[in-house]
């Protein structure tokens, strides 16, 4: 086939930098696999540049050169505006626009561009925010913009990627495809240890998402007894003993703070397990942790509740732990499964991970690929 051209645009930067960063990467190598030929119109400054030939574009839509009020204003009412001006001025002009998300001025703006000018597009989603994930609540310029943009402007597109099956049921199935997190590394043989150490690690932000003071309670109660340590990358020590009003941190814990995202994938590698739990909360329904998905492909198993579409691909005993909820009876009995495991069954378990990334996370994925193929050619057709 010729190679299609897709404009992949939105407020994010690119190829690094936020958790939508790795997102798009991983969509954009399944799409040039596909055959499609993409580049990206992103939020960061207004440089070209190259990436695993991927020519990108930065539009500014971040408006990192203002400041506070200045900045909001910009991102919610001025939004779109750079990037439409950009993809007027191409000189060959994509068959499709995928958008990452984007809030109401900017989402309406592209689908008017694309409408006007007989280009399909295709918004990518994922999340359904809650007003507590967002600056100002049910009543902040951030939630009402969200809100518009999922009740008037992302159903008018010609097809919607989602992150997880259940936002793809909110809206046409017809003009859906899910596409979950996927893997933008190269997956090598796992790290393998020879220490009798259990090594967890938890790496994100805690936010509204993850529950993290139980597991910190019951690490510290097993290591009077047991060897075993957990390291906590994302919140600072202050951050932890504010959230959740603790003195001291016990020595089990190690609390690294925020570390480039290009960079934690090397301590990642090295733990025997990720562990994070999740609340039952409507986010949680509807999203789904990326960071899942990264711990599998850097062959460490994980151990976490199922929400959203976990329980397709996570499989006690096989490539982690499921914890029933999060509790700390709940997470001790899978911490005391892992201290029990011998280095010969920690091995199995970290290959079985790599084996589950690749089957399922991958651009290599020969399930995801049929999907996403018969999705653009069908949006092409209509």
């Amino acid at each position: 086939m010729k190679n299609k051209i897709i404009a992949y645009v939105g407020a994010f930067s690119f190829p690094f930098g936020q958790a939508a960063s790795k997102r798009v990467l991983g969509n954009i190598m399944l799409l040039q696999d596909l055959g499609y030929n993409v580049i990206v119109g992103h939020g960061g400054g207004a440089k070209e540049g190259v990436y695993n030939n991927i020519n990108h574009y930065g539009l500014n839509e971040l408006f990192s050169d203002s400041r506070g009020l200045v900045r909001l204003f910009n991102i919610i009412f001025r939004g779109g505006n750079n990037t439409v001006k950009w993809l007027s001025e191409l000189e060959v002009k994509p068959e499709y626009v995928v958008v990452y998300g984007g809030y109401y001025h900017f989402s309406k703006r592209i689908l008017k561009y694309c409408q006007t000018n007989n280009i399909k597009v295709i918004f990518d989603l994922v999340e359904w925010y809650e007003p507590s994930q967002m600056m100002g609540g049910r009543y902040g310029l951030f939630y009402n913009s969200f809100l518009l943009a999922f009740k008037y402007v992302y159903p008018r597109a010609d097809g919607i990627i989602t992150i997880s099956s259940s936002l793809g049921n909110v809206f046409n199935k017809k003009k859906t495809v899910v596409i979950p997190p996927l893997v933008a590394i190269e997956m090598n043989e796992p790290f393998i240890s020879e220490s009798n150490m259990l090594s967890l690690i938890y790496a994100g932000n805690i936010g509204n998402k993850d529950s993290l003071y139980e597991i910190i309670q019951v690490v510290d109660q097993l290591s009077i007894d047991n060897e075993i340590k957990l390291d906590i990358f994302g919140p600072s020590e202050v951050e932890l003993k504010l959230k959740y009003n603790i003195q001291e941190l016990p020595s089990s814990i190690r609390i690294h703070g925020k570390v480039k995202q290009e960079e934690i994938n090397s301590f990642i590698a090295k733990a025997d397990f990720t562990i994070f739990t999740r609340p039952d909360i409507h986010c949680n329904r509807y999203g789904f942790p990326s960071k899942f998905v990264e711990s599998l492909s850097l062959g460490v198993p994980v151990a976490t509740n199922l929400t959203s579409d976990l329980g397709q691909y996570l499989k006690d005993e096989y490539n982690g732990f499921i914890v029933e909820d999060g509790s700390k009876q709940a997470i001790e009995v899978s911490i005391r499964k892992m201290l029990k495991l011998s280095l010969e069954q920690k091995k199995i378990m970290k290959k079985n991970a790599i084996k589950t990334a690749q089957e399922n996370f991958s651009s290599k994925s020969v399930a995801l690929r049929k999907n996403v193929s018969e999705f653009f050619v069908n949006i092409i057709d209509e």
